[in-house]
């Protein structure tokens, strides 16, 4: 699974611009947020400029604020379906949180940094197993986060199927906990 394979999973998901009023992300577009957008340029954006992104840019900031920060490009070589889990879960749940399902799935000390010792729990960890747990984690927080928001309810359908999606990209099966 390359970045490029990875990207592509990602961007068939998030789709064009939105600027739904319930969701906390604000204008969206290709899964880029007004707030990503302005910190990877380092200055104001307008709702406009996210209208008009383009798919190269979201590209360059998916490869280095998520594929990298999350290290997904270390784990792909030896675990490409956990990349793709681990960047998917990134790219929804931001960098640090992700890592922090990795860590937990993997049995380690869940402080939301790939260190070395999490590096060493990939290489030796059985992948499916750990991405059908990272899975249930990830509903389990969706499910969470729509209890606590009622306003985010109208959401929660489209999360599980993420989990779903990733599922069958990896070919893990579909856990109850986030089945349809």
């Amino acid at each position: 699974m390359s970045f490029a394979a990875a990207l592509a999973f990602v961007l068939e998901r998030e789709g064009g611009f939105v600027h739904d009023p319930a969701d906390r992300g604000g204008a969206t577009k290709y899964g880029i947020t007004l707030g990503t957008l302005q910190r990877a340029r380092g200055h104001a954006v307008t709702v406009d400029d996210v209208r008009a992104l383009r798919v190269s840019e979201a590209a360059d900031i998916y490869e280095r604020d998520y594929w990298r920060a999350c290290h997904a490009d270390r784990i792909v070589g030896e675990r490409p379906c956990l990349a793709l889990c681990h960047f998917d879960a990134a790219v929804n749940h931001g960098v640090q949180q992700a890592t922090r399902f990795l860590q937990r799935a993997l049995g380690v000390d869940a402080d939301g940094v790939v260190g070395p010792l999490t590096l060493r729990a990939i290489a030796t960890c059985d992948e499916a197993l750990t991405i059908a747990a990272y899975l249930r984690q990830r509903a389990a927080f969706f499910r969470a986060l729509a209890e606590r928001a009622p306003s985010q309810q109208k959401f929660l359908k489209g999360w599980l199927a993420r989990c779903r999606w990733v599922a069958r990209e990896c070919g893990v099966p579909i856990d109850t906990s986030y089945a349809a």
